[in-house]
């Protein structure tokens, strides 16, 4: 999607709002509010600046250079709000340098928030290192385990609740049935994509999806989750750039790849303590091959803000751990990918001002070559205005 077409619905969201002779415009950061008495659009830029060093060490490849490179990782505009009807939400979301449309999507809420309803694109409620926002996340990047088994964002249609709040019972339900063709649905599918995920705040309070206890919560909130999803199409994995293949698979037809997934997840916070841990199988059945490939893996991460022990630790010093592993085919052995890292932030406010510094060691076990190793360390300042 265009620039200019995102400015032209950017004024379409705000049209309403302005045009009332009881609306206000007013800037609280982060984010420009503006109001009428049945229109609202809340806007909001967001930035990541990066600079990242990698240095690569395989013996088999000696031309293999460390490089280090600035950019702006993410530069985004977020509108968000209420549509004209009571219980009607909508939300949107641009990234600059990509030149993407990443979501645009239509709510209805009930009132007890028992059944809600979605349409639109967006990143669907599968795990939840991928539904976390990039502005919300721990490390700075995702653990290596995401690009594998992330349905990212797809256009459709889901059902979602919380039912029993505060309860032994407190869980959230998602039911969706999407396209299975990625953002923007490019190609066409066999089969549409069906997902179903359960989430049960066995605490009786909710966990959100936000990564780090930055809110040092004076209660504890924990959840568990099992999820499951199916699609048939050209597709064996998908990212923001839309559908696409997983290492080793090839590009398909609408009828190709049959995959099946499932996932386990566990995710607690309390007293400036955070975890979350994911577990994932996926079956890729190439029906053009004959052949069904077994992918399992997960990630176990961990942080702590330790001024909660240690006064003499500044409160906005966050450290964190996370240990990442992927197994691409559990038939074949010497291939499993591995990832440790360790992450310092700094919080200047929340999420919506941080600084982070973070190092990551990743193993590829299958080379031709042998063993191959990279180390990656990232410094970025992530920001709302």
């Amino acid at each position: 999607m265009s620039l200019q077409k995102t400015c032209t619905f950017l004024c379409f969201c705000a049209f309403p709002v302005l045009n009332s002779s009881a609306a206000s415009v007013d800037y609280k950061w982060p984010g420009l509010h503006l109001k009428s008495s049945r229109f609202t659009a809340d806007i909001k830029l967001r930035a990541q600046l990066r600079v990242t060093s990698t240095d690569p060490y395989d013996s088999g490849f000696e031309e293999a250079e460390e490089t280090t490179e600035a950019n702006v990782n993410r530069s985004r505009i977020k509108i968000g709000g209420q549509f004209g009807l009571p219980g009607l939400d909508y939300y949107s979301e641009y990234d600059f340098p990509s030149d993407r449309l990443l979501d645009l999507r239509f709510t209805f809420t009930s009132g007890n928030n028992k059944r809600n309803l979605r349409v639109g694109q967006w990143k669907v409620p599968f795990n939840r290192e991928r539904i976390d926002s990039s502005g919300k996340q721990q490390f700075i990047d995702r653990s290596i385990a995401n690009k594998w088994f992330t349905l990212d964002r797809q256009r459709g249609v889901s059902l979602f609740g919380r039912l029993a709040p505060g309860s032994k019972r407190d869980s959230w339900y998602h039911l969706a049935i999407l396209e299975g063709t990625g953002r923007n649905g490019k190609g066409t599918a066999e089969s549409p994509m069906w997902l179903g995920r359960w989430e049960w705040n066995f605490l009786g309070r909710d966990v959100g999806f936000s990564q780090s206890d930055t809110k040092k919560r004076e209660q504890p909130a924990g959840s568990i989750s099992v999820g499951t999803s199916s699609f048939h199409g050209p597709y064996s994995s998908f990212s923001s750039a839309g559908g696409g293949q997983l290492p080793g698979f090839e590009v398909g037809n609408k009828d190709r790849y049959k995959v099946r997934q499932y996932m386990l997840e566990s995710a607690y916070q309390y007293a400036g303590f955070s975890w979350q841990q994911e577990f994932h199988h996926k079956d890729v059945d190439d029906t053009q091959r004959k052949v069904t490939t077994k992918i399992q893996g997960g990630y176990i991460q961990s942080g702590y803000f330790p001024h909660g022990h240690f006064d003499w630790v500044p409160s906005p010093l966050e450290f964190a751990l996370r240990y990442a592993t992927v197994d691409p085919d559990i038939d074949v052995s010497g291939d499993r990918q591995t990832e440790i890292g360790f992450v310092a932030n700094w919080f200047f406010s929340g999420h919506n001002s941080k600084l982070s510094f973070d190092i990551n060691r990743l193993w590829d076990d299958k080379s031709d070559t042998g063993k191959f190793k990279q180390t990656v360390v990232r410094l970025q300042w992530d920001f709302h205005i």
